[in-house]
């Protein structure tokens, strides 16, 4: 058992911290700024922790899977789980996962943004498919996760 400032560390706590370092990062200030880079890459490391819970607890083991691939992580889910996920409507034209194949490498490529020699931040850049993939599925796979520990 892991313990810091006498606090137990699992990976749902992490999870769980990542997704409120994701709320908060997206909240405005006073100025109406968001710190939107932090925001996307704790939102989808926080993606990749829950993937992870679920998908170990389907293996009914603690081997962790080494890729930040949300997309090949959707992919190790359950037929049910995977199947809960498609059903939640997104109000995007687009579903699951293509959301997932157009950021799958999103933690990985948001953490070096500076590198991105990328066009724009504009419409359908992967920024607003993570944007719309956060606000759609990233509390629904915290309530999954959170679930399989308490059961």
């Amino acid at each position: 058992m892991k313990v810091l400032r006498n606090q137990i560390i699992t990976q749902l706590n992490i999870a769980d911290d990542f997704y409120e370092a994701y709320e908060r990062c997206f909240k405005a200030d006073e100025n109406n700024h968001i710190v939107a880079i932090p925001a996307f890459v704790c939102g989808l490391f926080a993606t990749e922790l829950y993937f992870k819970i679920l998908i170990c607890d389907n293996s009914k083991n603690n081997k962790e899977n080494q890729t930040h691939d949300l997309y090949e992580l959707f992919n190790l889910l359950n037929e049910k789980q995977k199947n809960y996920l498609k059903g939640i409507p997104n109000n995007f034209r687009h579903d699951i996962e293509f959301l997932l194949k157009e950021i799958s490498k999103g933690f990985v490529t948001r953490r070096y943004i500076f590198e991105d020699e990328n066009e724009g931040f504009g419409s359908g850049h992967p920024f607003e498919f993570s944007e719309v993939f956060l606000k759609t599925y990233l509390c629904e796979l915290k309530q999954m996760a959170t679930n399989i520990k308490l059961s």
